[in-house]
């Protein structure tokens, strides 16, 4: 859980407001980013409609009314999501842990952050596939900071910052 407060801080001291996250699971980091700001506003992302169930379920419940879900694949529901979004502010990639996908999410949603985002990719050393989505990405994106924290990767685009990469255990 201490990421998920780690997520929460970054949310509220960036004013995030618009948030996506791939990878719903069971929502525990759904509700973490949706309480982080109560004006903000979370799509998230679950292919596995049994999960995504429980999930809404849970969502209901707790009253949490600033969370949508989005069902199915994500490579099928992105892009048209994306085609009619407002501009983000945070993403959590935790979902589908292959090079191919990561790297593809990430693409996607790069043209729609905005001035001041975050990205956050989980499980950066899950896999041989995923430290090799993180290097290139982090490696591609010059214009970032870039926060290697071993269990993710952390991205933020601000123009008042200097870009570098940093590598340190959390």
């Amino acid at each position: 859980m201490k990421y998920s407060r780690l997520f929460q801080e970054l949310i509220r001291n960036f004013g995030c407001r618009n948030i996506i996250e791939f990878g719903t699971s069971l929502g525990i980091n759904t509700m973490y980013l949706a309480s982080s700001n109560p004006d903000a506003r979370i799509w998230t992302f679950e292919g596995c409609m049994p999960i995504v169930e429980i999930a809404e379920q849970t969502f209901n419940d707790l009253k949490y009314n600033n969370i949508e879900v989005i069902k199915g694949n994500i490579d099928l529901t992105l892009s048209r999501f994306l085609r009619n979004s407002e501009d983000i502010d945070f993403v959590f990639i935790d979902a589908n842990h292959t090079y191919k996908s990561t790297l593809s999410y990430f693409k996607q949603v790069k043209p729609k952050l905005s001035d001041r985002s975050i990205v956050i990719i989980d499980d950066i050393y899950w896999s041989k596939e995923m430290s090799r989505a993180w290097n290139d990405i982090s490696y591609q994106t010059p214009e970032a900071v870039c926060i290697d924290i071993h269990k993710c990767g952390i991205i933020i685009f601000d123009r008042k910052m200097s870009p570098e990469r940093i590598k340190f255990e959390f």
